[in-house]
């Protein structure tokens, strides 16, 4: 029999037969890369304050799954758009995880993603973040001391030993998906394309 102890904002906790434990929505992450199996190869990270740590942590772009009927996907692409200005036009799973499975029912979904363009930063209203743009390699070489955040860490660790190859995804975006992205984000086509750094033929 569960019992809940206590009712919270994003999470409870309950007694299932003597167990203690959190229940939650659950979250989804996503790894943004830019220039992906490039020299110049980087990740987009987010500088945001986090109280339980007492300070502020590198982390993926992330958010708690509190939307009704929003996939694991969506909500990472939703979560990409709002912390750091990016839409990613492909997207691919990089599994999930639980975060501590004997104290918790949290399980976060992990994905990459691919051809970035760069609209307008939409924060929520209790989120304060500062986008970070760091090479792969050096955040890597970060883990254990600078990031030191789990989901970020297995990101970019399954990323980095990954079994299969970009040629495995299709990178083609057409230039009718870009202009769609342009008017959602209520910016000029030509400004879009120029901030992400691309040259499509019109």
């Amino acid at each position: 029999m569960k019992t809940t102890l206590f009712e919270g904002k994003r999470f409870n906790i309950v007694d299932d037969n003597g167990w203690n434990y959190m229940t939650h929505p659950g979250g989804s992450s996503i790894l943004p890369i830019l220039n992906p199996c490039k020299p110049d190869e980087s990740i987009v990270l987010v500088r945001q304050l986090r109280p339980p740590t007492g300070g502020e942590l590198l982390e993926i772009p992330a958010g708690t799954m509190d939307v009704e009927n929003e996939t694991p996907q969506q909500c990472a692409e939703r979560e990409l758009t709002e912390e750091t200005g990016y839409i990613a036009r492909t997207v691919r799973s990089l599994g999930y995880f639980y975060v501590s499975p004997g104290v918790s029912a949290e399980k976060i979904h992990v994905f990459i993603g691919l051809n970035l363009t760069l609209a307008s930063k939409k924060e929520d209203i209790d989120e304060r973040t500062e986008v970070v743009i760091m090479k792969t390699d050096e955040a890597i070489s970060k883990i254990g001391t600078d990031i030191i955040d789990a989901k970020t860490i297995i990101a970019l660790l399954r990323w980095k030993f990954r079994t299969w190859t970009l040629e495995d995804i299709d990178l083609a975006i057409p230039e009718t998906d870009i202009r769609k992205a342009a008017s959602e984000e209520g910016i000029n086509y030509d400004e879009l394309v120029q901030r992400a750094g691309k040259n499509l033929e019109k």
